[in-house]
């Protein structure tokens, strides 16, 4: 039986390290290098979609907090 690479279209041989992806959208035979490459780049178009969402619902959503600049709030023993 002939398994072909939803990535790159090309047969993945017996030999070879397949993966079967049951990831939404993503579901089928890869060969373990393109099932990799294909993640970064859906992950990386997924991050630009969201990023100007995020970046206008919330503009100080990237800010980095350290605890030192919390507020602190003694608590009654």
């Amino acid at each position: 039986m002939e398994i072909i690479c939803l990535h790159c279209k090309k047969e993945i041989q017996p030999d070879q390290h397949r993966y079967f992806s049951r990831q939404a959208g993503m579901r089928g035979y890869y060969h373990w290098t393109c099932f990799i490459e294909a993640c970064h780049k859906v992950n990386s178009i997924g991050a630009e979609k969201i990023a100007p969402i995020l970046e206008e619902q919330s503009p100080n959503a990237y800010e980095v907090f350290h605890p030192a600049d919390l507020p602190t709030t003694v608590l009654d023993e």
